[in-house]
């Protein structure tokens, strides 16, 4: 028997049965990425479940009164939160009327704290701020920002 009767007789089963072979071949490495991908998704989405994110708004009531709000905008509550003045030294013409923080608890999307300062004329336009806060996902964790007042 010659190769080409053989391609003749047996080709087409050769050719169905490796068709064949590659497809479920390739069906379980597909499924194998999706599943994958799947349980990274899963991951992320019970990572943001557990973690708090502070951050904050001023909030001009009048004149040079304005008020500092802090939220949380994440899905777990935060606990421990602390505010730190980065450039505190540098401020000129702004008078808290109390130390800010710490907070036992805010929590998320309803829970706010309100912290009042009053502004002079010629005063620092800018105040830089660091909250620090422990949730669900870790201890220390933190979110700069810098509002214009």
């Amino acid at each position: 028997m010659s190769w080409g009767e053989f391609f003749k007789d047996w080709g087409s089963l050769l050719l169905s049965i490796l068709c064949i072979i590659g497809g479920v071949y390739l069906f379980f490495r597909y499924d194998r990425k999706t599943k994958k991908q799947e349980i990274k998704k899963y991951q992320q989405e019970e990572d943001l479940k557990r973690q708090a994110n502070i951050n904050c708004n001023p909030i001009v009531v009048d004149g040079g009164h304005r008020k500092i709000r802090f939220f949380n905008s994440g899905q777990a509550d935060a606990l421990n939160v602390r505010i730190d003045i980065i450039n505190k030294n540098s401020l000129k013409g702004i008078h808290f009327i109390q130390d800010w923080g710490p907070y036992d608890l805010i929590s998320p999307k309803i829970g706010y704290r309100e912290e009042d300062l009053f502004l002079c004329e010629g005063c620092t336009e800018e105040l830089k701020l660091c909250m620090k806060w422990d949730d669900d996902f870790g201890n220390n964790r933190s979110n700069q920002q810098t509002i214009q007042l």
